[in-house]
């Protein structure tokens, strides 16, 4: 055997036991005191975050599914199917089941109180409809919602 064969050996065959043992029996490091990489403190964080994820993963479908339901509003409001203030309402109460929706509301649609807020979230949906809804009925909501806005001003 060669010097180099020989110290290959030396080196990586303690080298390779280690590391068996440390796959086959993920406690060993930590029985040892050994555990430089924290092996438990790194599974608990997996664990945490997979259930961030799993979280948040359901947070973004029910986001999804009332952005959905409010786009279905909005174009049953461009088609005259329903009108303006019940769009409103159905907007708040979409809005009022999520907290985190209602401050986003708040935050990017602001006015004196949620239900205009949710009026001028309404004629947001409606502007961002150019496919379905024309000029002349986006210039008929914005007017209606200014109206809105002021009857729940007065308020």
């Amino acid at each position: 055997m060669t010097r180099t064969a020989r110290w290959t050996t030396v080196v990586l065959t303690p080298i390779a036991i280690v590391s068996l043992l440390l796959a086959a029996f993920p406690s060993f490091a930590t029985d040892l005191g050994l555990d430089v990489w924290n092996v438990s403190e790194l599974e608990r964080q997996i664990e945490e975050c997979s259930r961030n994820s799993e979280r948040y993963s359901r947070e973004t479908k029910y986001a999804d599914l009332r952005g959905s339901l409010k786009r279905d509003a909005t174009t049953q409001l461009i088609r005259g199917e329903r009108d303006f203030a019940s769009t409103v309402d159905y907007f708040e109460n979409l809005n009022n089941e999520d907290e985190k929706s209602m401050q986003f509301t708040r935050r990017f649609f602001p006015a004196k109180n949620d239900r205009c807020s949710c009026a001028k979230q309404v004629l947001c949906y409606v502007k961002n409809s150019p496919e379905i809804a024309s000029p002349e009925v986006i210039a008929h909501l914005t007017a209606e919602c200014d109206e809105f806005i002021g009857d729940s001003e007065a308020k």
